[in-house]
């Protein structure tokens, strides 16, 4: 007798669309720059939200001169890119001049110490062990010297600290932009709704 086979259907995921939203106001005024500000977060928590979408991007255009910060919804003047140039420059060279204001932010402390620590009680707990491993000791007292030496003036500073206080002491006088550097110290450029910066040290110091 013949057999018949049923071949179930086979059930196809829905197709997953990539969704931006475009928002605009017509003027400055603060009731309508507020407008976009509202419009943006609304549509980007309603495109995030929607498990079949996948977000694309917020496209926006105000008309104004001004800037709008997402993470506090505030508007700030904007800056020429020359302007930015020039202030970052002479905040260089100024925290050149005053490294002794380059310090470990407070809780920060010497991780080539804290290693270095650490080691030292791996290497006391393999020495008691009732057969202790030769070359794993020595290559841990090896390590641990050469942490050792390589921090031993340190003080309370940590190796980022360091390396920007380094860095600071040589750089040499110059009347273009010192992009190496700023490559070397700089974690993040602050822009104040005034337009004035400060500058984010790699070890976490705000100058």
């Amino acid at each position: 007798m013949p057999q018949v086979q049923v071949i179930q259907p086979i059930q196809q995921q829905p197709k997953r669309l990539r969704v931006a939203a475009y928002a605009r106001v017509s003027s400055d005024s603060t009731d309508q720059l507020n407008s976009l500000s509202v419009q943006v977060d609304y549509y980007t928590h309603l495109i995030q939200e929607n498990p079949n979408w996948d977000f694309a991007g917020i496209y926006w255009y105000p008309k104004t001169h001004q800037w709008y910060c997402r993470h506090c919804g505030m508007w700030s003047n904007r800056i020429r890119p020359e302007e930015l140039s020039q202030q970052l420059r002479e905040k260089l060279f100024w925290i050149c001049r005053h490294n002794e204001r380059i310090c470990s932010p407070q809780g920060a402390s010497n991780i080539h110490s804290i290693e270095s620590s650490r080691l030292s009680h791996e290497i006391n707990t393999l020495l008691a062990s009732p057969e202790p491993d030769a070359e794993s000791i020595v290559r841990k007292i090896l390590h641990r010297a050469e942490l050792q030496f390589t921090c031993c003036s340190a003080g309370d500073a940590d190796p980022a600290t360091l390396q920007i206080k380094r860095a600071c002491n040589e750089l040499e006088p110059t009347d273009t932009f010192p992009l190496k550097l700023y490559a070397e110290i700089v974690s993040n450029v602050i822009l104040y709704r005034d337009t004035h910066i400060e500058i984010k040290l790699r070890n976490g110091q705000i100058l």
